[in-house]
């Protein structure tokens, strides 16, 4: 049997595993204020302002646009000037950002705020955090990355209750100057000073024009076509499930506890996918990999929407959903350098964060859209559920194609 890739194989090169507990920190602390944090200062925003909660919640959706737009743009300044510095601009940029946002006496100047943010999130979250480690440990990252994503998912855990402390504390504008104040104490200085760049990343910063034309190429081909718009499709269709779960759920008799049950169960279902990540990626090549955690979701949501429904099967739902979003995400972590080689990592995860992202920020809303176009949330998760499938049969045809071509 093949050994599962070692998580603590860091631990011999000081200079990357400091890297990656620093990274650990700052997204806890970027995810955590970036998007955790709006949800949570919501009631109190509008309470405040007057402001209709559609325009707070659907700013964090435009941010999150903002966000795919700068994913390319960033890709390339993170293949060119490096993670650190990068990272370091975008956190400098974000805090200003929220200080303009808490500041606003006019709902324009609150959103004009978090869309400087949604750009910053390029810089700071996932995408670049990936690229940092994978120039750190390529070819053997997949432990780090399960490392840092498990981190990552420990930003709500972290920071819904500070906010809410903030809020009990003080108001929505004050606990709003605290969170940038955060990010300078913590993110700043980290992401200041991450490791340098390998010797070898720093020769293809300095490459000729032959590698940007071969990773346009590459973006470009059918296979990452197909790997780009599976994920996209089946974020779309798992996170509408996901964030209007407890709508579905009311519709169905359940009051709000088995919903609010749900979602936390989704949460555990994804640190126990992303714990077993890595023996998983020693026994099962990328792209059926994908194929997997893609059908997983698939199966979770047909199984919800085909069976009587029970508290029983929506805690096997939530596990399940929540395991195969999990590896989905570490697949768009690590996918990229095994497929292609890693010098490329930058730019491909810039344009595969594009649609990937933008599918998250309309899921919210296209879960509720649905529900009211076709009379209900059954009828809206079927469909969710079909999109699910689907990118899985379009991935496994785009996999049979490329072991033919």
């Amino acid at each position: 049997m093949t050994d599962a890739p070692a998580i603590e194989a860091p631990a011999a090169h000081p200079h990357r595993r400091r890297g990656l507990v620093a990274l650990c920190l700052t997204q806890i602390v970027m995810w955590g204020v970036l998007y955790y944090s709006l949800p949570v200062a919501t009631a109190e925003i509008t309470a405040d302002t007057g402001w209709p909660d559609s325009l707070v919640m659907g700013t964090l959706s435009a941010a999150m646009l903002v966000q795919a737009a700068a994913a390319i743009p960033a890709g390339h300044a993170i293949a060119r000037f490096g993670p650190r510095t990068v990272m370091t601009g975008a956190t400098i940029v974000a805090a200003g950002a929220l200080l303009l946002s808490a500041s606003a006496a006019h709902p324009a100047a609150f959103v004009g705020g978090w869309l400087i943010a949604g750009a910053a999130m390029a810089g700071t979250l996932y995408q670049a955090a990936f690229t940092a480690i994978t120039e750190w440990f390529a070819p053997r990252a997949i432990g780090a990355l399960t490392v840092v994503t498990l981190a990552g998912g420990l930003a709500s855990t972290v920071f819904a209750p500070v906010v809410s402390a903030l809020l009990d504390a003080t108001d929505w504008r004050t606990a709003y100057l605290a969170l940038p104040a955060i990010i300078a104490a913590v993110a700043l200085p980290l992401h200041a000073t991450l490791p340098a760049r390998p010797r070898r990343a720093h020769a293809r910063a300095r490459g000729e024009r032959a590698p940007a034309a071969e990773t346009a190429r590459i973006a470009r081909s059918p296979l990452f076509l197909a790997l780009a718009a599976a994920i996209s499709l089946s974020t779309l269709g798992v996170s509408a499930a996901h964030l209007n779960i407890i709508a579905f759920l009311q519709e169905h008799g359940f009051d709000h506890a088995v919903g609010a049950l749900a979602l936390g169960l989704v949460g555990l279902g994804q640190v126990l996918g992303r714990l077993g990540y890595p023996r998983l990626s020693a026994a099962v090549p990328v792209l059926p990999r994908a194929i997997l955690s893609i059908a997983a979701s698939a199966i979770a949501l047909a199984l919800l929407v085909a069976l009587p429904i029970s508290v029983a099967l929506v805690m096997t739902f939530a596990l399940l959903l929540g395991a195969a979003r999990g590896l989905t995400t570490l697949i768009h972590a690590s996918g990229l350098s095994e497929l292609w080689d890693a010098r490329h990592y930058a730019v491909l995860a810039g344009h595969l964060s594009l649609p990937v992202t933008a599918a998250g920020a309309i899921a919210p809303w296209a879960g509720a859209f649905l529900a009211e176009t076709t009379g209900g949330y059954g009828p809206a998760f079927v469909i969710l559920t079909a999109v699910t499938a689907l990118s899985a049969v379009a991935l496994l045809f785009a996999l049979r194609g490329s072991r033919h071509a």
